[in-house]
């Protein structure tokens, strides 16, 4: 299910915000739910939905977005010109958990930022969003980047490559990553695994696809730079894979906000 979160300034002169905010909404995310139900709350960040080495947190959410003109950039900065803006945070879960999810978010008070800027904001809406009608070939904008790595060995030992859609394993990998992800989540609710024809799964980039640099926790000593890319696409597969990346993200490290995609509308 998803939601669509309008946010407010909570002090309207203190509207300057860190370009790479995502780790703070994702922390932002785990501590609402840590508050209503800690004991979920410490299954989804220390566990979630896993199967051996591989775990997925099975949720994921956009970038912050602005009314048109809404945002000035500045360095490494978003200077806040128009309130209120809006978030949508996305949960493969089930359908019995909407009131939870919903209550639990709704007027909430939070800040996030770093040691030279933050924002504080009031949560002034929570809409649960419509579900789109899945098939097996749709048609995607990303509202935030996708994020597919492949590991490669350099000088200090093991790192990783992000790949640009044009590269020619992206395609697998993104496939095999999504199928990953069904399977757990089926192992998860003891379904039944089936083996679908891969033969038939396409990913289509329709536009230019504009990379991003992204600094994950930034001013920690763990921080990191990821790369990840937003652009438009058309995705043929099991309609079941379409659902599972609908709402859990598509590719990698959704929990921090990437791959987030909505439906676009058939022209």
């Amino acid at each position: 299910m998803r939601f669509k979160i309008s946010l407010h300034l909570s002090d309207p002169e203190k509207n300057i915000l860190p370009i790479n905010y995502q780790y703070e909404i994702s922390a932002w995310i785990y501590n609402t739910i840590q508050l209503a139900d800690p004991a979920f709350s410490m299954w989804l960040h220390e566990k979630g939905y896993s199967s051996g080495a591989q775990r997925f947190k099975f949720f994921t959410f956009s970038n912050i977005m602005f009314a048109a003109k809404g945002y000035t950039v500045e360095d490494d900065r978003l200077r806040i010109l128009v309130s209120p803006c809006e978030l949508i945070i996305s949960f493969l879960i089930e359908e019995a958990a909407m009131p939870f999810i919903t209550g639990i978010f709704r007027s909430q008070v939070f800040s996030i930022g770093d040691f030279k800027t933050s924002v504080g904001f009031i949560v002034s809406s929570v809409e649960r969003m419509p579900d789109p009608e899945f098939e097996s070939q749709m048609t995607f904008k990303m509202l935030s980047p996708i994020i597919i790595g492949k590991s490669r060995l350099t000088e200090g030992g093991k790192g990783t490559e992000y790949l640009n859609p044009v590269h020619p394993d992206y395609e697998k990998l993104f496939f095999q990553n999504l199928q990953r992800k069904v399977e757990i989540y089926k192992m998860q609710k003891h379904e039944t695994l089936t083996v679908p024809d891969f033969s038939y799964c396409r990913l289509e980039v329709l536009n230019e696809p504009r990379s991003k640099n992204i600094l994950v926790k930034n001013g920690k000593r763990e921080a990191t730079h990821v790369r990840g890319f937003n652009y438009q696409c058309r995705i043929t597969s099991p309609v079941e894979w379409m659902r599972v990346g609908y709402y859990a993200g598509f590719g990698e490290k959704n929990s921090l906000g990437f791959g987030c995609g909505v439906v676009m509308k058939k022209q």
